[in-house]
């Protein structure tokens, strides 16, 4: 069928995935996640960091430690903005297929490719690193760049000033 037509096919159908776990985490993915991962304890602090850390979705999604539909079905039990995960995941999931799609195949044929994909996995993992550590620096400097008053304060909600304590 062709490379684009893979790319749009394989990109088109992880959304429509992704819209479905979403809402199941929203009705009621807690139990299935607790039956999936057999541990209430991992559901509740996995829960409890995509509420409070709003990078953590991002960062899951590009390094893939959890895999991409349980992250999906724990955002939507967090309650997570329904455009704010389509979004995030339109990216990073149309990254994961273009890599897979277009980098994968020619890349392993190569020494040389090899070392690039090792070497992009550990630039990766590494970002998503500073993603999180640095986390409230980079929340403040995106709510300062688009607030929409410049004479608005920026207001971070008490789990932000918690974390910087």
């Amino acid at each position: 069928i062709g490379i684009i037509p893979a790319f749009i096919c394989s990109w088109i159908g992880i959304e429509i995935g992704t819209i479905i776990l979403y809402f199941i985490g929203r009705k009621g993915g807690g139990k299935l996640l607790e039956w999936i991962l057999s541990d209430k304890e991992k559901v509740e602090k996995t829960t409890t960091a995509m509420k409070t850390r709003k990078l953590f979705y991002i960062v899951g999604m590009l390094i893939n430690v959890i895999p991409d539909d349980i992250l999906t079905c724990v955002a939507g039990c967090a309650k997570l903005n329904f455009l704010y995960v389509l979004i995030v995941s339109a990216i990073t999931r149309a990254i994961c297929v273009a890599s897979t799609v277009f980098g994968f195949g020619l890349l392993t044929q190569t020494w040389w490719g090899i070392i690039i994909l090792v070497v992009l996995y550990i630039g990766i993992i590494y970002l998503g690193y500073l993603f999180l550590r640095y986390e409230t620096k980079i929340e403040a400097w995106v709510a300062k760049k688009f607030r929409r008053n410049k004479n608005e304060e920026i207001q971070m909600d008490s789990s932000v000033q918690q974390r910087t304590e």
